[in-house]
């Protein structure tokens, strides 16, 4: 982090400012001298931040003003998952950037391999062109006027650098040919992370579109839209449950009982925190404007716990919804996320939200369901948990060996909404 980038106590942003709530270290492997040094600065910061006197903040822990700075930068600086370092910082040798070479890249003794840390990086830096021709070929397997090869190693990008580098005149005292194994190490290194980087495009190239979007579920990458606090983004999403209920209808001959094909949940989902704010379930093909007030209403109105008809079906203790904690009763929150196929609905549910919520409402781009991954791995849950062990489950698709004549047995069993079946 540059200097004039530096954060001090004066141009803190205030959602990095909470020190308490910033993510644990763990110390146990440290030696003592370095769990000292570790809770002298997480002392420090902490009084620094809560506007302590610095001249005698530095003189109670023996501490500069710069090694204060620097530890706070290092502790608010982002890691690879959007979220700050955390006291995790502090911790001795820890990286919170990625190494930059400022020496000049010299040509060592033939015999050594070390002094070249960063020497890509700083290659790069003066050879940018070379750097670009080489991520077009790892991301679309094509060389200049070439056909696309079918996959990429890194051998293959090894010795299409190579060729660059000759291309562009590189002496054979310059690094990459002044060291024996001239950079394959290096350009490994910066074939897989580029491959980390970029594996949603590099998938799309290969797969196509729909493979990209189930490819980045798994990748451990978070969406830019960061919640560093509870209600700060909500995921809104419906989920068509994978199981076939039952409806009876009164006929002159009795009660006759017939499957119901389409059960439907609205979700909403904090992002931070993953707790399910709210729900309304629904029975029909698609959602109305109704539905989705229905369940921004279920997550603002406080909670109330419910008189359960079936025998034996009770609360868990401390279960309920966060509206019933006090204080948490109609509160808003900053950003909603909605799925896209409720876009149907935009006109209608930004006006109200705005109004009912006072949120920005943010629509996602058509098959990116990856966009609201804690919405998608609550119904995962709700599916192996409860929808795909009901004897009427559909399975998650038609070949499923868990689908066996599905609305057979819901007209069988009698599997019913309990309460009021007039919902929906």
């Amino acid at each position: 982090m540059s200097e004039s980038r530096r954060y001090t106590r004066k141009n803190l942003p205030i959602e990095l400012a909470s020190c308490s709530q910033w993510r644990k270290a763990d110390i146990s492997n440290l030696s003592d001298e370095e769990a000292t040094r570790f809770r002298r600065l997480q002392e420090a910061v902490t009084k620094y931040l809560s506007w302590q006197s610095v001249i005698d903040l530095l003189k109670g822990f023996k501490l500069t003003y710069e090694q204060v700075i620097r530890a706070l930068n290092r502790c608010v600086a982002m890691a690879d998952d959007g979220h700050p370092f955390g006291w995790r910082g502090l911790i001795p040798y820890a990286r919170t950037k990625d190494y930059e070479r400022r020496k000049v890249v010299r040509q060592q003794e033939v015999v050594t391999r070390s002094g070249y840390a960063g020497a890509l990086k700083a290659f790069f830096r003066d050879h940018s062109d070379i750097q670009e021709k080489l991520d077009k070929y790892l991301l679309t397997r094509r060389r200049d006027r070439s056909l696309p090869e079918s996959r990429v190693g890194v051998g293959d990008a090894h010795d299409y650098f190579l060729d660059l580098c000759k291309v562009a005149k590189i002496g054979p005292t310059q690094w990459p040919f002044c060291v024996d194994r001239l950079g394959r190490g290096a350009i490994s290194r910066y074939t897989r992370q580029f491959f980390d980087r970029n594996y949603d495009d590099v998938v799309l190239h290969l797969y196509g579109d729909r493979a990209r979007a189930k490819s980045k579920t798994g990748t451990g990458i978070k969406s830019r839209l960061s919640a560093f606090r509870p209600y700060d983004i909500v995921e809104l999403d419906e989920h068509r449950a994978h199981f076939i209920g039952s409806i009876g209808i009164p006929t002159p001959k009795g009660l006759r009982w017939l499957p119901i094909r389409r059960v439907t949940l609205i979700l909403l989902v904090d992002r931070c925190s993953e707790v399910v704010l709210g729900y309304h379930a629904i029975f029909r093909r698609e959602a109305r404007t109704s539905d989705v007030l229905n369940a921004l209403a279920s997550a603002m109105r406080p909670w109330k716990s419910r008189q359960f008809s079936l025998p034996g079906l009770k609360y868990r203790a401390g279960a309920g919804f966060p509206s019933a904690i006090p204080g948490l009763g109609r509160c808003g929150w900053g950003a909603l996320l909605v799925d896209n196929a409720l876009a149907h609905l935009a006109y209608d549910i930004i006006g109200r939200v705005r109004a009912l919520v006072g949120c920005a409402v943010n629509f996602g781009a058509v098959r990116r369901f990856e966009r609201r991954p804690i919405a998608e791995l609550v119904f995962g849950e709700l599916s192996n948990a409860g929808f795909h062990r009901v004897s009427s489950t559909t399975g998650s698709h038609p070949r499923d060996p868990l689908r066996q004549d599905a609305e057979r047995k819901a007209a069988k069993h009698r599997i019913d909404l309990p309460g009021d079946s007039r919902t929906g």
